[in-house]
């Protein structure tokens, strides 16, 4: 937990540094954007260090830690021939690389660590919002503590997170590329393609009901989903672990919490695609609450949730801003040490050196 709690504090100390250096240059320029960071490289690249650090030179920890380096060892000598059968070829070329710098799994982690912590870094500084809550939430909403986990899922999510942009400018062919890239690392990122469309709709009553719908009928469908995606009677336990229902309270507190923004019409269409996202979110969540094998898949919902609720508290006024700020962070906090004390194989945490 000593290792959490520093990068913790030291990510909280460089981000709350940029965001003041902004706030004090907007006051002597006579701009009032206070919510907006001008992002120092050099700041920057200390969280990044901070991230990447801890996540790729780690040792035994993370529940699939023992996977990835299986598959290290199994691929390492003939990478190229996953690449060339384009079985998720993304991993298979981090693989490559790593054998030729220095022949570890660790190696493979840290390259992951940097592309994932890069990418995600990028797609959160691209409006230049409170980048302090940014990156709290990017943490204690477990976002960070993906990554010890679903390695090649987080590459792809850093992917889309980090090509994000493109979709809310309807650019539509570039949205699909960034997808087809995300692929290479976990084919699990296609879905992204038909929740472009979902993201772009303007959110109604009836939207709403047909989603909460497709929700009851796919939950009631779970077993012929388990028996399509190969489940046995030697893994279905895996397939068929809940999740803490705490995470599905959790995956809509965004959404819930935009519906009490001032000028809620306004930042409904504003931010149509943060918001629906976030409904996307929480009703994915809900359909694979008994999966916690499906339910990686919200992890290419939920990160967007680390952009949308520094916009919702903006519209606040500043008193409110600052209390409902600290309150959201505490209760997050909370969430984030029940979940790395519980799940995950996360502590304790040990070092490779």
């Amino acid at each position: 937990m000593v290792v959490y709690s520093i990068v913790i504090l030291f990510v909280a100390m460089i981000s709350l540094f940029l965001v003041n250096r902004q706030n004090a240059t907007a006051y002597i320029n006579g701009h009032e954007e206070n919510n907006q960071v001008n992002f120092s490289l050099f700041g920057l690249f200390l969280i990044m260090v901070a991230f990447v650090f801890v996540t790729g030179f780690r040792e035994e920890v993370g529940t699939d830690y023992w996977t990835y380096k299986s598959i290290y060892e199994m691929t390492k000598y003939n990478p190229l021939d996953n690449i060339l059968n384009f079985d998720e070829p993304g991993i298979n070329f981090i693989i490559w690389i790593s054998y030729i710098i220095f022949d570890s799994p660790v190696t493979m982690f840290v390259i992951s660590s940097l592309i994932t912590t890069v990418l995600v870094l990028y797609g959160a500084t691209i409006k230049k919002d409170n980048f302090f809550l940014i990156m709290m939430l990017y943490i204690f909403m477990g976002n960070w503590l993906n990554s010890f986990n679903a390695v090649r899922q987080c590459l792809a999510v850093a992917v889309i997170f980090a090509g994000h942009a493109l979709a809310k400018k309807h650019w539509i062919i570039k949205y699909v590329i960034v997808v087809f890239i995300a692929m290479l690392f976990h084919q699990s990122a296609i879905v992204m393609l038909p929740i472009l469309f979902v993201v772009q709709r303007k959110i109604d009553a009836k939207q709403i009901a047909i989603l909460i719908i497709g929700a009851v009928v796919v939950s009631v469908l779970y077993q012929n989903i388990f028996v399509w995606l190969g489940a046995t009677d030697n893994n279905v336990e895996y397939f068929t672990r809940q999740i803490n229902p705490i995470r599905v309270i959790v995956n809509f507190i965004p959404f819930f919490f935009c519906l009490f923004v001032r000028n809620r019409e306004a930042f409904f269409e504003e931010n149509k695609f943060y918001i629906n996202m976030a409904l996307i979110n929480g009703i994915l969540v809900i359909i694979t609450m008994y999966s916690a094998y499906l339910n990686r898949i919200t992890l290419f919902t939920s990160i967007f949730a680390i952009l949308l609720l520094p916009k919702a508290i903006a519209t606040l006024d500043v008193k409110n801003r600052n209390l409902i700020t600290v309150i959201m962070l505490l209760l997050y906090f909370i969430f984030w040490y029940v979940e790395i004390n519980t799940s995950g194989n996360l502590l304790p945490y040990n070092f490779i050196f």
